[in-house]
């Protein structure tokens, strides 16, 4: 979903539950929004006397092949466990593809751990197990080898790039490695995939700070990034699901390179150094390609939980975390993702209660107060400044105040954008069910029509029009006690009454149903909240 669309629904929440004070104000005031191994660290480089592990059978006696200049036909390897399946390709030695098998996500990455200087070389690929692939190439300087391992029952990858100089003389080289290349072009192909294209971000974490970027599916030639420092991590996340890798050396650089619109790279380079004869450099690097699940992560690596974020507002990301471990903890119990989030909405509504009561019953005192300031309008006509003063006279009186019934939403606010933000990305919805609802993270489609249909598209999506019927109730029962005689007022009550349930719905009609789930048990209990108000009589009472 994309950023004007959150804005959107976040205006439209807000000035659905304030709706009734603003009409309030307005007819007071106006009459007329590591592997471990032994090493030690040169110049920035891991040397080490262990050899890669190469089958005797694996010759480097071929003469290198730059494809640039052969017909090089491509050819891969892949490694397959029960979590991953990775396609190693001969042109680069590079990781072609990563598929998530458990959800059958493909991260739509390119080139990962491409070396600079022999992507278009042609590697021999050597399949020492299972779960590990050698990627080997020579010419007349160098040895190349890149190894890459599955580990076993998990979303992690070891990868190793070890670089030998073959000459009797030392030699200055520059290695510069591309963790990933990000390619979108399949979006122009797919329409279907935009959806979540708002949700695409790469991250770095270098030194002591995160750089991020949100919508990441285009890019510009002002984006290009070249930094001295320590890295940390390089990362790239859509909806549910990363891809995370840490460099296990020292770093001199890292970059953004854009190469279009659609496409740009990002890696880790380390500065020129001397190999001498016979030495041999590797460079190694942890990554995680799997659900963007806190836990799992930690038992990864702990540094990689500092990717996920939901917000860059802290409080907001702060509520956002908490609902998603609310929702964790409750499925351990229940079992049942709808049912657990039918249950985190009470706690909200709850929680926000005596906020909601307050709010509410300040624009209760405002509407029993309009006889009186009906009067006051008609007795000062003529003396607009007399009238204003004498209406705040009122207030005072009656101890209501002219903001008292917006305040309280708008502190509400950050709360209804973390719970948003913690539905909307949130990977313990997706494979949930509840009552007809298949998957709590896609709309929940009752019924597919064989023709698009106008607004609706093709599928019917019941909880929407449900949420939509209940607003429609609450606007009835917070404007039934509104006494005005102004025909103008009268028809713009009626107006945002329809308007305002009809706009949220056609929002609302293509998210996730664990959202549309959460938001109409909030309208609802709002709805009976509203009801009791309306029971209520007197300002004393409110």
């Amino acid at each position: 979903m994309e950023k004007r669309t959150l804005i959107a629904v976040a205006l439209s929440l807000f000035v659905l539950f304030s709706y009734n004070s603003l009409v309030m104000r307005y007819q007071a005031a106006h009459p007329d929004k590591n592997k471990d191994i032994a090493s030690q660290v040169v110049a920035n480089k891991y040397v080490t006397d262990i050899q890669p592990q190469i089958p005797p059978t694996a010759s480097f006696a071929e003469p290198a092949i730059p494809v640039a200049s052969q017909n090089i036909i491509e050819k891969l390897q892949d490694i397959d466990t029960d979590k991953l399946k990775i396609e190693i390709s001969n042109i680069g030695g590079n990781i072609k593809n990563i598929t998530l098998k458990d959800f059958k996500q493909n991260f739509y990455l390119e080139n990962l751990f491409n070396l600079a200087g022999y992507e278009n070389s042609a590697f021999t690929l050597v399949k020492d197990d299972n779960n590990r692939v050698s990627c080997l190439f020579e010419d007349g300087d160098f040895r190349v080898i890149k190894t890459y391992e599955i580990l076993p029952g998990t979303y992690g990858i070891s990868v190793s790039v070890d670089i030998i100089n073959k000459n009797k003389m030392s030699k200055l080289k520059t290695f510069k490695i591309s963790n990933f290349t990000m390619n979108f072009s399949y979006l122009d192909k797919d329409p279907g995939s935009n959806r979540d294209k708002s949700l695409f971000e790469y991250a770095i974490k270098f030194q002591d700070s995160i750089t991020r970027k949100g919508n990441a599916f285009s890019f510009n030639k002002k984006e290009y990034t070249k930094k001295a420092g320590i890295i940390e991590w390089v990362g790239f996340r859509n909806r549910y699901f990363c891809f995370i890798s840490k460099p296990e050396f020292n770093t001199d650089y890292y970059f953004i390179e854009p190469m279009g619109d659609k496409e740009a790279k990002i890696g880790v380079e380390v500065g020129q150094g001397e190999i001498n004869p016979g030495e041999r450099v590797s460079y190694k690097f942890k990554a995680y390609a799997g659900p963007q699940d806190e836990d799992l992560l930690v038992k990864y690596d702990p540094k990689f939980v500092e990717f996920v974020s939901f917000s860059n507002f802290g409080i907001i990301d702060i509520i956002s975390k908490w609902t998603v471990k609310s929702l964790k903890f409750l499925n351990g119990i229940i079992h049942n993702t709808g049912v657990c989030i039918i249950l985190v909405s009470i706690g909200f509504y709850l929680a926000m209660y005596p906020l909601t009561l307050k709010g509410m019953g300040s624009m209760r005192k405002m509407q029993l107060l309009q006889p009186e300031i009906a009067k006051l309008r008609e007795q000062y006509k003529t003396n607009p400044q007399k009238m204003n003063t004498e209406v705040m006279q009122l207030y005072k009186k009656n101890g209501v105040n002219p903001l008292g019934g917006c305040f309280p939403f708008l502190l509400q606010m950050p709360v209804f954008i973390g719970l948003y933000q913690a539905l909307w990305r949130s990977f313990y919805l997706k494979g949930g069910s509840f009552l007809w609802i298949k998957d709590l993270s896609e709309p929940d489609r009752l019924y597919i029509f064989k023709y698009t249909l106008p607004v609706i598209g093709n599928e019917l999506n019941v909880l929407p029009i449900i949420m939509m019927a209940v607003m429609f109730l609450q606007q009835k029962l917070s404007s039934m006690n509104i006494k005005t005689t102004d025909p103008s007022q009268l028809m713009q009550q009626k107006m945002m009454g329809i308007f305002f349930p009809i706009f949220l719905g056609f929002i609302f009609y293509g998210f996730s149903s664990g959202i549309t789930l959460y938001f109409t048990v909030f309208y609802s209990l709002s709805t009976i909240t509203q009801w009791k108000m309306s029971k209520m009589n007197g300002t004393k009472n409110v």
